[in-house]
């Protein structure tokens, strides 16, 4: 169910514009991996990096907060006003950034996940 979701998400935000550089982008060569605590190693079919992209954190903040209701009826009210704050500050942040046209320069892959919702990413 969750990964299904997401990758239906991935394909949603896909930007026909950068198609041509996305694969350059997204590649996990050995090079991009050899920064310094980030060994080089297989992420296999999911992608660990998801929790980078405001909108799918906002997912995988959601499916947390219900399991945590769902085991923890007494605090509902409690987690249920922590994720409405979460997504508050989420939605400002997504406003603001589409309100620029930016470009982020990094080093490791991982950062594609923001190109998927409001940056341009190139790995360097």
């Amino acid at each position: 169910h969750g990964e299904e979701s997401l990758e239906n998400h991935e394909h949603e935000h896909h930007d026909e514009e950068n198609h041509d550089n996305h694969a350059e982008e997204e590649s996990h060569d050995d090079d991009s991996h050899k920064e310094e605590g980030h060994d080089e190693h297989d992420h296999g079919s999911v992608d660990p990096h998801l929790w980078i992209s405001p909108v799918l954190s906002q997912k995988l903040a959601e499916s947390i907060k219900n399991s945590l209701v769902e085991a923890d009826a007494e605090g509902a009210e409690l987690y249920e006003a922590n994720f409405d704050e979460l997504v508050s500050e989420w939605y400002n942040w997504i406003s603001l950034s589409l309100n620029y046209q930016t470009r982020l320069k990094t080093r490791h892959s991982s950062f594609h996940m923001l190109h998927l919702d409001t940056l341009r990413t190139h790995t360097v």
